[in-house]
């Protein structure tokens, strides 16, 4: 809480700073000796209000909507459009004519300017005075600071909304692997898996209880490594899921049909680790009970550049302490989803009183 106050308080001490900048910081030579509070001074504040405004609108609104969806031209049109709203606003204030002597003059910020040079006091603009190159040249020399400021928003507030977006996807990233290795991959996960493969060997051959035991492996190996990967060939979060389902299998009574199927080429295909596991994990904690007769289906399909996953089982009765780890790994991928493939994905959840069912599609 008090970091987010700290925040909060440099925030209003740097907008505050930035808004007055006008007045501590004169850009213009006439703004040195003339009185404290200029039209031109007047105008850049409001034009530094209208700035810092658009810093948030950037931050929150544009970029997570436009930019980071890679809707470039629609991105950058706004903000042309908003930089000449901007330019309107401000130059509508005041307009002074072009003086041949002071047009390109700029002396070093802070100097005064040489004795005898001054700005003259701002009239309406007489359009018909000067050729279109000196009212071009005198809109840019007016309006510098302005084309200045607003540049250095946008590009901050892209570097700084970039930067936190990576930060919070690696930190989702790490939270999943935590997350998941609690849930998976803890002493009682394993014995469950080790008891299923012992019970193998006394009732079967031992050659089954070797598979097993080299699926586990594999399950192991993928969970430790591959998740620090960006993306993973789809092949290999298929394997992963097969050999997860298998061992699903050894604990499975005769009171639960399985369906499992894959269809599709997914050789050329990535994804992020561990994505779709999650809901494939939230069938067999919500599906499997040993008292209640129970199904579970799940398809996998890949589709040109579609991958459609659709997990479907009854809901059983099962501990609340299960429904709550569950519930924290399926919150996890969507928040993943959202971080990874925004406007890219479609997940549709559908529950009834006896059956749960996700959808979920990715579009690479």
């Amino acid at each position: 809480m008090k970091s987010k106050q700290k925040l909060i308080w440099l925030q209003i001490v740097l907008g505050t700073v930035f808004l007055i900048q006008p007045i501590i910081l004169p850009v213009r030579p006439d703004h040195i000796e003339t009185k404290f509070f200029s039209i031109d001074i007047i105008r850049n504040i409001i034009a530094n209000a209208l700035i810092l405004i658009f810093f948030y609108f950037n931050y929150f609104v544009l970029i997570p909507k436009l930019y980071f969806r890679k809707k470039t031209v629609q991105y950058f049109s706004i903000i042309l459009i908003v930089l000449i709203g901007i330019l309107i606003v401000t130059s509508s204030i005041t307009f002074r004519p072009p003086n041949k002597q002071l047009i390109g003059f700029r002396p070093p910020l802070g100097e005064k300017p040489k004795k005898g040079l001054q700005y003259p006091p701002p009239q309406p603009f007489d359009f018909n005075q000067n050729s279109v190159v000196s009212k071009f040249q005198f809109f840019f020399t007016e309006n510098d600071q302005t084309f200045f400021l607003f540049g250095a928003i946008v590009l901050f507030s892209l570097l700084l909304k970039v930067s936190n977006r990576n930060y919070i996807l690696e930190n989702a990233k790490q939270k999943a692997e935590m997350n998941y290795l609690l849930a998976q991959i803890n002493p009682h996960f394993m014995f469950n898996a080790l008891n299923s493969i012992y019970t193998l060997t006394i009732r079967e051959k031992a050659s089954n209880s070797s598979i097993s035991l080299l699926k586990l492996s594999g399950l192991m190996r993928y969970l430790i490594t591959e998740i620090n990967q960006d993306r993973v060939r789809l092949e290999k979060e298929i394997l992963c899921i097969n050999d997860f389902i298998d061992l699903q299998r050894l604990r499975l009574t005769e009171n639960v049909n399985l369906s499992y199927e894959v269809k599709g080429n997914s050789a050329d295909k990535q994804i992020a680790p561990m994505l779709l596991i999650p809901f494939v994990e939230n069938a067999f904690k919500h599906g499997v009970s040993p008292d209640e007769n129970s199904e579970i289906e799940i398809k996998i399909e890949i589709i040109e550049s579609e991958l459609v996953l659709v997990v479907k089982n009854n809901k059983v009765s099962i501990s609340k302490l299960t429904l709550e780890k569950s519930g924290l790994g399926v919150a996890n991928a969507k928040n993943r989803l959202e971080l990874i493939y925004p406007n890219k994905y479609k997940l549709i959840v559908t529950e009834t009183d006896k059956v749960y069912c996700t959808k979920l599609k990715i579009f690479f």
